[in-house]
């Protein structure tokens, strides 16, 4: 066994164990009143993974916070977190795993990130791949994109919007819209964003709707009150609730 397995192999127990709720439980849940205490706990489980970072043994700290972060996603629901603490908590360990990535693959963590991002709990915490980006490099970019391009192709928010700030990272509007163009099934909104984003990296661009309104930026028409029927069911990520008069956008 390797030092870094023996070092995972020694500190999981005690990750698990911190992030263990049952000493708070009751009837199988953590009350609203027992969340803190709780979520300070977990919180040790975050600082004896920064010190195997610091102890010059990062890969380790990669193993164990995904394994880390996999247990919280999956005990969350049993947990009344009104108060946020134990949200913070996975936000922290989310943090510890980020800057522990540049021993890890990055293959590896784009196809974990990928994996976290698009599942059902994927707020629990809630990443922001714009803070990986850096990490990925080429490689990890590619398979990234890769992952996203095939699940937004089957549909679902999650990964329309991971798709959006993938454009966004890369500044390829061109792609993502001739995407959406062809069978992405945008929004308004998304439309918008892509207008938004084309007239920042290329000023000159002028984007115009199918209604023959132009979109630059800060310029587009108010939308009209109609509900929008696919709205983003994250709460991370809320939209107006409103659909734009026009649909289709296209660079002129």
């Amino acid at each position: 066994m390797t030092d870094a397995g023996a070092d995972i192999a020694a500190l999981r127990p005690q990750i698990m164990r911190l992030l263990d709720p049952a000493p708070f439980s009751r009837y199988g849940q953590v009350e609203y009143a027992d969340a803190p205490a709780y979520a300070a706990q977990a919180g040790e489980a975050v600082d004896a993974l920064r010190s195997l970072t610091a102890a010059g043994k990062a890969a380790g700290t990669v193993t164990m916070s995904r394994e880390a972060i996999e247990r919280l996603r999956r005990i969350y629901e049993e947990i009344d977190d009104s108060s946020g603490a134990v949200g913070e908590v996975a936000g922290e360990l989310e943090e510890a795993h980020r800057e522990a990535c540049a021993a890890a693959d990055p293959v590896e963590t784009a196809e974990w990130l990928a994996a976290h991002m698009l599942g059902d709990w994927s707020y629990v915490p809630e990443i922001d791949l714009g803070d990986y980006w850096d990490l990925l490099g080429g490689e990890g970019r590619a398979r990234s994109t890769g992952l996203v391009a095939g699940a937004s192709r089957r549909g679902g928010w999650t990964a329309r919007l991971l798709r959006e700030d993938i454009a966004r990272l890369e500044g390829d509007v061109d792609a993502d819209a001739a995407w959406q163009a062809a069978g992405g099934r945008a929004t308004d909104r998304q439309w918008l964003a892509l207008a938004d984003l084309a007239c920042e990296e290329r000023p000159a661009t002028r984007w115009r709707c199918t209604g023959g309104h132009d979109l630059r930026r800060g310029t587009a028409h108010r939308p009209a009150p109609q509900t929008e029927p696919d709205a983003d069911p994250r709460p991370a990520r809320p939209v107006t609730g409103q659909r734009a008069r026009c649909i289709m956008c296209r660079p002129t």
